[in-house]
Parts: C-alpha cells; sequence; structure tokens
C-alpha cells in the first residue's frame, strides 16, 4: 500500500471515530469506487462475505458524477460490526476497495439543497435509479424543448406531471460554457439504447464537442 493511500484511509478512520462519540453507524461506505462501478458489482462481491442482511448497495454521487463512494445499507445496526470485519478487505472486480461505518451526521453526505436538483448523495438523491441518464458536453444555451425533440426515437418516461428532461444547474463555483441535463426513460433497456446511442458522439453535424452520457445507478 503507498503512503498516500495509506494516509488517505487513515483520515477517513479517523473522522469516522471522532463521528463515533455522539452518534450511531447506520451503513458501511465504500470509498476508493472507481467510477465505473455498479450496485450489481459490489453485491456480487460482498455476496460471498455477507450471506445476508444487506438491504441494498448505494452509489454515491455529487453534481451526478460518481464520487468515488457507495453505501451498504444493513437491515440491522447490530450487523454492521460483524460485516465490516467479513468485508476486510475487499475487492471488487480485482481492485481493493476501503469499508468504513458510516455515521448519519457525517458531514460529506449532502443530499441536496431544498428542491433544487443537486445530485448529490446516494443514488444522486434522485428516484428512478437505472432509469436516468446524466447528459453532459452539450452547449450552454441547449433547451429542455431541443433534447425533447432529440430523443424522439426514443421511449421517456411520460407519466403525467412528471418532467423527463431537467435542465441542471452549473456546479457550484464552476465556470463552464456546457450545459447538463437529466432525463429519465421508459426502461433500463431503454436508458442504455440512449447511452449507446448518444454517448461520445457530437451534438450537432459539424459540432467537434462529444455528448457525454452516463445511467445514474
Amino acid at each position: 500500500m503507498s503512503l498516500a493511500r495509506a494516509g488517505k484511509i487513515g483520515r477517513v478512520l479517523s473522522r469516522a471515530m471522532s463521528i463515533s462519540s455522539y452518534t450511531t453507524p447506520d451503513r458501511i461506505t465504500l470509498y476508493d469506487v472507481p467510477n465505473l462501478f455498479t450496485p450489481g458489482d459490489i453485491r456480487r462481491a460482498i455476496g460471498d462475505k455477507i450471506q445476508e442482511g444487506v438491504v441494498s448497495v448505494q452509489i454515491d454521487y455529487k453534481g451526478f458524477r460518481p464520487s468515488g463512494k457507495a453505501m451498504i445499507n444493513l437491515e440491522k445496526t447490530e450487523q454492521l460490526g460483524r460485516a465490516l470485519k467479513a468485508l476486510t478487505p475487499l475487492y471488487v472486480c480485482g481492485i481493493q476497495v476501503q469499508p468504513v461505518p458510516h455515521y448519519s451526521s457525517d458531514p460529506f453526505q449532502d443530499s441536496g439543497n431544498g428542491s433544487r436538483v443537486t445530485g448529490n448523495g446516494p443514488d444522486g438523491n434522485y428516484p428512478n435509479v437505472e432509469r436516468n441518464v446524466v447528459l453532459w458536453g452539450l452547449p450552454g444555451r441547449t433547451s429542455v424543448t431541443e433534447v425533447t425533440a432529440a430523443l424522439s426515437k426514443f421511449k421517456t418516461d411520460e407519466k403525467k406531471g412528471k418532467a423527463v428532461v431537467v435542465k441542471l444547474d452549473k456546479p457550484d463555483g464552476q465556470f463552464t460554457i456546457f450545459s447538463r441535463f437529466i432525463v429519465t426513460m421508459a426502461s433500463v433497456s431503454e436508458a442504455r439504447r440512449l447511452v449507446r446511442a448518444w454517448h461520445m458522439t457530437p451534438w450537432k453535424p459539424q459540432s467537434t464537442d462529444l455528448i457525454r452520457a452516463q445511467i445514474l445507478h
């Protein structure tokens, strides 16, 4: 283990210990999770170590981009100590990740800002996980109407009163000439079809800027 990695893990454990004096851990946080990992990858990795008691696995996001963390939610808090022991060490797809007890008052977990869509927290704090596709790299003035029209060949979630396409605010403190959107598709398979069709393609035929498309797992 490198000195930098050891120092990072030490800081994480130190923070967890400082918080533990006034609250109870309610789940496990995994650190150093690669951006392309899905909850399914993690579930398969922990399946041989924890046979029961796992309610769900969630990827943590910041601005709808993977933050490098994931959450393992347990059925009972009493299971946490045994689960941590079983998960140390933990390798997912051959890459080691660091399990640490998570405390509900841990300040790193920012779930949002009122009704504003921030994309922060487990599942991006946004409903319909795995049917949502995050788009970025589009020109800054691109409108919801334009994106909706471009999606005419795809099946989107058209439930009454539900916004299918949402234009996201610029990340706090960041300047960008591009815009970002989140699109809710009719199914998981349709979300995957959109990513295959749009990822790393130009928004307009003459454009040199490429769209990025990623499913919100």
